[in-house]
């Protein structure tokens, strides 16, 4: 989906929107998890916002490389990252 986005969104509003919702969706799913396990709304926000970032990346990097290297990396680290966040707050 990111390829396509980067690709035609610009010259196509209504793809540029459903891609706005889809990620937008997403982050919510991550954000919701991390307010439900104590953190606040404005730092579950940003984390959510960090771990799509981080994949939506990690898809793009394993697709140049064609190793999965970078998707588990990324997977990795934003479960530990998210695993520390509800800690502190614990």
């Amino acid at each position: 989906m990111t390829t396509t986005l980067l690709e035609t969104a610009s010259s196509i509003p209504s793809l540029s929107q459903l891609g706005r919702e889809i990620f937008n969706g997403w982050e919510a799913i991550f954000a919701a998890k991390l307010v439900h396990d104590g953190l606040s709304e404005k730092r579950a926000s940003i984390l959510a916002s960090l771990a799509l970032s981080s994949l939506q990346g990690a898809l793009v990097l394993a697709r140049v490389s064609q190793k999965a290297d970078p998707i588990e990396n990324v997977s990795m680290e934003i479960g530990a990252l998210f695993k520390s966040a509800v800690s502190e707050v614990k």
